[in-house]
């Protein structure tokens, strides 16, 4: 297993560079009240770009970012009935797709707020994603199942069952890719799978390249899709490259490009990693966000980590913008630190603006 050279002994939190953010909330305006659970940049690449949040206090909201003066606004709220787990957007950013309590799939629309259930599943949704080729919804569910929705209709068109519990999922153009229990991944092809009459044989396993027995927290394609990085609760991130699939084409082969253990407390305790991100600007980059608040920026190629700031309070959840210029980041309640003040816990949302020295390891270069 290859181990960053520099990261064996990270720096401890409380010396970890406090981070003071490029673009953040006004004061004057409305804060979130309970912790964001997701965000997910809109398609477009507009000079303000905009992004959705859903959250426990049962609202999505809408935030446009507008760079150049390094401010951004909440532009639209609304009630999602209960808590939103998972939020993702139509290509027309006219609508939003949620995963809500309890189990349900729902479709909001911006302008008016107007929300109506797609269905529902028999556990958590965890991730909802838009199929264009398509025109279908397409959710990932604890009770192991993926569904397929058209939207125009009730009821789901088809359903994949997998043997092993979902954690976490990402989407490259029709490829779906699941990190799932037992250190099990897989990967679908979503638009063959719903051609398909028996579309669980479009279900690939993959050779599993970190083994763990706590869960994944994190997985993503990294730009083309030919890689995929994978961060876990046990403070273990990977990158791993996929390989020409089995003669059968029943699995598909990963290998291990890089592991590395990404913090450890005051304890000298492995820190679980919340979530992670990428860049499209170098496919060498990989974020890994930690439990603690800490955010470290890697050079997969250097084997080196780039910068490592602390964000004050737990993460919750993050997300890269698709051109790979902007960071969103939001903290939140986290049960890792146990019990924290009404400050450490308060809901925030903001944006780090990513600088070209952010993305590629520098010899000599000063972390933070």
């Amino acid at each position: 297993m290859a181990l960053f050279a520099n990261s064996s002994n990270p720096p401890l939190f409380h010396n970890t560079p406090i981070y003071s953010p490029d673009i953040q909330l006004s004061e004057t305006e409305e804060q979130p009240t309970d912790t964001i659970s997701k965000i997910s940049w809109g398609p477009s690449s507009s000079r303000n770009p905009i992004f959705a949040t859903s959250n426990w206090d049962s609202y999505i909201r809408i935030y446009q970012v507008n760079v150049q003066d390094k401010t951004m606004a909440q532009t639209a709220s609304f009630s999602s009935g209960s808590p939103s787990f998972c939020v993702n957007w139509h290509p027309e950013m006219t609508r939003v797709f949620a995963g809500c309590a309890p189990n349900l799939v729902k479709e909001f629309d911006v302008e008016t707020g107007k929300g109506i259930e797609i269905g529902r599943h028999r556990a958590q949704v965890k991730d909802v994603y838009w199929i264009s080729s398509t025109q279908t919804l397409c959710s990932v569910s604890s009770d192991k199942t993926i569904r397929f929705w058209d939207v125009r209709q009730t009821g789901h068109v088809s359903e994949i069952k997998l043997e092993y519990q979902p954690y976490c999922s990402d989407m490259f153009e029709n490829k779906l890719l699941l990190g799932l229990a037992k250190s099990n991944i897989a990967l679908l092809d979503v638009v063959e799978a719903q051609k398909s009459n028996e579309p669980k044989a479009e279900l690939k396993s993959c050779s599993s390249v970190m083994q763990s027995e706590k869960p994944y927290s994190s997985i993503k394609f990294i730009q083309d899709g030919s890689r995929i990085t994978l961060g876990g609760l046990d403070g273990r991130a990977n990158v791993s490259i996929f390989e020409a699939p089995d003669e059968d084409f029943q699995s598909v082969k990963l290998t291990n490009k890089v592991t590395w253990r990404a913090a450890k407390n005051a304890q000298d305790e492995l820190i679980p990693i919340k979530c992670m991100f990428v860049s499209k600007k170098n496919s060498d980059f990989v974020g890994t966000g930690m439990e603690d608040g800490r955010v470290q920026f890697w050079d997969s190629k250097a084997l080196s980590k780039i910068r490592e700031f602390n964000i004050g309070s737990p993460l919750a959840c993050s997300a890269m913008h698709p051109e790979g210029s902007l960071l969103a980041l939001a903290t939140g309640e986290n049960w890792y630190r146990g019990d924290l003040s009404p400050e450490e816990k308060q809901s925030k949302i903001f944006v780090h603006i990513m600088a070209e020295a952010d993305l590629t390891f520098q010899a000599n270069k000063t972390n933070g």
